[in-house]
């Protein structure tokens, strides 16, 4: 059985793609060939080893005076737990002369 790589567009024998298996337990194949799909994760592993050497520690970043606070925050007076209290209006309803 024949069928088409969605990558590269080439028409390879179904042994060359991956097989999964659906909820119902039924053999699927997948769009891409195995050679294709080693290629996307060889380039993602490459974008991922690029990307930790980008992101090495940074002794100045991670200091413990890097960050100042504001000065204007130690004149904030901290208020603690509020609360609202409810308010409660005096009214009269038709129920009240039955009850």
């Amino acid at each position: 059985m024949i069928k088409t790589c969605k990558q590269c567009n080439e028409s390879k024998p179904i042994i060359l793609f991956a097989k999964t298996k659906d909820s119902y337990d039924k053999v699927k194949y997948l769009t891409v060939c195995k050679a294709c799909k080693s290629k996307n994760v060889k380039i993602l592993r490459q974008k991922q080893e690029k990307e930790k050497v980008i992101s090495k520690y940074d002794p100045e970043e991670h200091a413990k005076d890097a960050f100042k606070d504001d000065p204007r925050a130690l004149q904030e007076v901290e208020y603690g737990r509020v609360t609202r209290n409810t308010t409660s209006l005096f009214s009269r309803s038709i129920l009240d002369e039955f009850g």
